[in-house]
């Protein structure tokens, strides 16, 4: 048990390719790493809070309860065609995010509002993968909805409340 106090560091979110740095206090116990209101900067220097813990059973039984919140036109997402072929892009955002459960069944909820410098590509042309995009769907901002709809995303449950806006561009390539 103790605190350790972290210089330099940083991680990156392979999946969205943006890395993010830190420095600041961590609280370790014998089944934990906690943190509280961590500043977490992305590449351009745009700070965002996290708050939370890591838990695991002697290193093994991995579960995370983290917020990151308080941010703003902060970089969400730095991918291109390689890296997936369901949409890439570069992505900038305000609001919040929260992941919780273990590592294999994580709950992310998200609320984020696109910024000015987000485009994201939706590639159509491969009949393969446009089966998979029936998820996406575009409403008249004046007619409210509350249709829910399921992709299957072994582990990985998303609750997103999105307010994408004319800041950003989303492209479908067909």
């Amino acid at each position: 048990n103790g605190l350790a106090h972290l210089k330099n560091g940083g991680f990156t979110i392979d999946y969205l390719k943006t890395h993010y740095t830190f420095e600041d206090d961590i609280k370790i116990t014998k089944n934990s790493f906690e943190f509280d209101n961590v500043k977490i900067y992305d590449e351009n220097k745009r700070e965002a809070l996290a708050n939370g813990k890591v838990t695991h059973n002697n290193f093994g039984a991995w579960a995370i309860d983290i917020t990151v919140k308080n941010f703003s036109n902060y970089k969400i997402l730095n991918t291109n065609n390689r890296d997936n072929d369901l949409f890439y892009g570069i992505g900038y955002a305000t609001g919040s995010i929260s992941m919780v459960g273990d590592v294999d069944n994580i709950k992310m909820v998200m609320y984020l509002k696109s910024n000015r410098g987000t485009l994201i590509n939706i590639p159509l042309t491969n009949p393969e993968y446009s089966s998979k995009s029936s998820y996406i769907t575009f409403k008249d901002k004046t007619q409210k909805t509350n249709k829910a709809y399921q992709v299957m995303l072994s582990g990985l449950e998303l609750d997103m409340h999105l307010d994408i806006n004319e800041d950003a561009y989303i492209k479908l390539i067909f």
